[in-house]
């Protein structure tokens, strides 16, 4: 998936775990099944964003729970979902509310 918008950029943690597991990027691409380092280089710049399986493959590879590979997108994600829940609290306590009672 292509990430278009810049601030998606900061989003994950890629390159600094790598770095601090102490893997090249030949080594990650290898474990990935890639030949090129080139897709390697572009989720860790946050140019592309990985597939769900890739995604679940790198915390394996660097052993860190996905959530820390990605923690800005998943507070995102987190904050977003507590938006739509408490939308959808609000709208089902008002459905209660005008319901008739038996």
């Amino acid at each position: 998936m292509q990430m278009t918008n810049a601030s998606t950029r900061k989003l994950n943690n890629l390159w600094i775990i790598r770095k601090h597991v102490g893997l090249a990027q030949k080594s990650v691409a290898k474990l990935l099944g890639h030949r090129s380092t080139s897709v390697i280089s572009e989720y860790e710049n946050g140019r592309l964003l990985p597939s769900l399986s890739t995604a679940l493959r790198l915390a394996v590879v660097y052993n860190r729970p996905i959530t820390e590979l990605y923690p800005d997108l998943y507070r995102q994600i987190q904050e977003e979902v507590q938006v739509a829940k408490g939308k959808s609290h609000f709208i089902s306590n008002r459905r209660h509310e005008s319901a008739p009672h038996i």
